[in-house]
């Protein structure tokens, strides 16, 4: 289970923000929060102009006040403290299907060939810069435990390669 604190993000440009702030109205006056690892595992943030869920772990942004996620390369080829809507994008989710009888049974995607499934000779590596690489590496670990094979680059060169240790089957 995942605390899950969910949010409305808008486009500017080739970004989507989202407020990541709690705020409400006391006695004493105004007060603006943020939430922290002890509250919640994730943001998930909705985008109306692009219809699209992202999902972002709290490990990425914790104490943060808002978040930027960039929808394309920035012009002057920044690459450090980036966040990128492609790493975070929300698939497919999976949706109860109904057995004739009316009870609910876990089907998978409904229909099942909604979801996008690639064979392991298909799947590509999840790039990521070193400098990203190294700020958010307990991240990229679990990704990588989870079977997610993740190519670091520097200076936009492959450097090193990180997978898990076993090939998912």
């Amino acid at each position: 289970m995942l605390r899950v604190q969910c949010k409305w993000a808008r486009k500017a440009g080739d970004v989507v923000i989202a407020s990541l702030a709690r705020n409400r109205r006391a006695p004493g006056g105004f007060i603006r929060r943020n939430y922290s690892s002890h509250e919640v595992d994730a943001f998930g943030l909705y985008c109306g102009e692009l219809d699209e869920c992202f999902l972002v772990p709290i490990t990425a942004i914790d104490g943060q006040w808002s978040i930027q996620l960039r929808l394309e390369p920035p012009r002057n080829g920044q690459r450090a403290a980036l966040h990128f809507a492609e790493n975070y994008r929300l698939g497919a989710v999976a949706q109860l299907a109904e057995r004739c009888r009316g009870t609910a049974e876990a089907g998978g995607s409904n229909p099942p060939s909604s979801t996008n499934q690639k064979t392991s000779s298909e799947a590509t590596p999840e790039e990521v810069g070193a400098h990203e690489f190294r700020n958010h590496f307990g991240y990229y670990m679990e990704q990588a435990a989870a079977g997610t094979e993740i190519l670091i680059r520097r200076r936009g060169k492959p450097h090193a390669r990180l997978g898990p240790v076993e090939p998912p089957a």
